[in-house]
């Protein structure tokens, strides 16, 4: 999908339709690189971002169903935004 991206310029649609991937990326290096690196402390409960919502006692089934919604959401606006161009 990322050869896909660049081969149609179209590289912030690939951001945008994978934005749940990103979130947890970026969980992931926050906790890392900022919390224990720089600040050495964690500055979320977990990571990446799902385990925090399982740590605060989120049912799995529920965190699943709220990121399949986020993903349909980014979905339709790539897909909004490539019609747009």
């Amino acid at each position: 999908l990322g050869t896909a991206a660049l081969l149609i310029r179209q590289e912030i649609v690939c951001l945008v339709a994978g934005f749940v991937f990103l979130l947890e990326l970026v969980s992931t290096f926050v906790q890392e690189q900022i919390g224990f690196k720089l600040l050495k402390r964690r500055l979320l409960p977990r990571a990446p971002l799902h385990h925090a919502f399982q740590h605060r006692g989120m049912a799995e089934s529920k965190i699943v169903v709220r990121f399949w919604i986020v993903s349909l959401i980014a979905a339709a606006m790539a897909v909004m935004t490539v019609k747009f161009r």
